[in-house]
């Protein structure tokens, strides 16, 4: 609560010529009823239903130095400090954020680029009773697929064979690199995988084993390991797999040299 109050006037003349009562003067009128406002100065009374203002300290006044930093005084339930759709774009901008965020991590986020099983294509038996070896041509067919939205690059596609834990031949992909465009899924790949059965590898007895009239099955077991290199967005990783499969080697499938 503030009030403003007259300045006193010591001058007892001054305060019998302009109308002292009680020899205190309350201010000056003039004829043309103009008030002098330096009569007046500035009190601050704080009582219960008010309060000391924090920046002039009760002067009324703020140091000079501050003129350029305080403009002005605004209550604390003025409606410019309470926008009425704050919270509102807030939360808007919120969300929109979290949804651009999810959706940049759906589409970019890597996925596997896997490499499954196919078939045999065809193969080709080689026989050479001279110095007991056989040579297997082997086309298997491999099934790639990209679940990613974005193209991927695979580099190598190495295969190994083995027959009872012996590596028996390596085939590996014809003209690297293979670009598998987004979401491309079920894509073959035939790899040619040259097997080699002879005295160096201990395994001369394939011969016999494929050309025994006696026996009705002339199926032998080969376990084929890939392995795929994949390259995006910087990255390469690995995939492999492990497959068995079943060769026939009778004399329907074989050439005797």
């Amino acid at each position: 609560m503030l009030k403003i109050r007259k300045k006193p006037r010591l001058s007892t003349e001054e305060t019998v010529g302009n109308g002292a009562v009680n020899g205190t003067n309350y201010g000056s009128i003039s004829e043309t009823n103009d008030i002098n406002t330096e009569d007046f100065s500035y009190v601050e009374f704080s009582g219960k239903d008010g309060r000391t203002c924090p920046t002039c300290n009760g002067t009324g006044r703020i140091a000079k130095e501050q003129e350029d930093e305080l403009v002005a005084l605004i209550p604390y339930n003025d409606r410019r400090l309470k926008p009425s759709r704050t919270k509102f774009y807030v939360l808007l901008a919120v969300v929109i954020c979290l949804l651009l965020c999810g959706l940049v991590l759906f589409f970019l986020l890597p996925r596997a680029v896997t490499i499954t099983e196919g078939q045999i294509v065809n193969y080709n038996v080689t026989l050479h009773k001279k110095d007991s070896s056989a040579v297997i041509v082997l086309t298997n067919q491999f099934i790639v697929s990209n679940t990613n939205f974005f193209d991927v690059q695979i580099s190598h596609i190495d295969v190994e064979a083995f027959f009872d834990q012996v590596s028996v031949g390596t085939g590996h992909l014809k003209s690297p690199p293979l670009v598998l465009s987004a979401r491309q899924e079920q894509f073959p790949v035939d790899i040619e995988v040259i097997l080699r059965f002879n005295p160096d590898n201990q395994l001369d007895f394939i011969v016999d084993l494929c050309t025994n009239p006696k026996r009705k099955v002339h199926d032998i077991v080969i376990k084929l390991q890939a392995t795929q290199t994949t390259s995006y967005l910087q990255h390469s990783e690995q995939d492999s797999l492990q497959t068995y499969k079943y060769i026939d080697c009778s004399v329907n499938n074989l050439e005797k040299v």
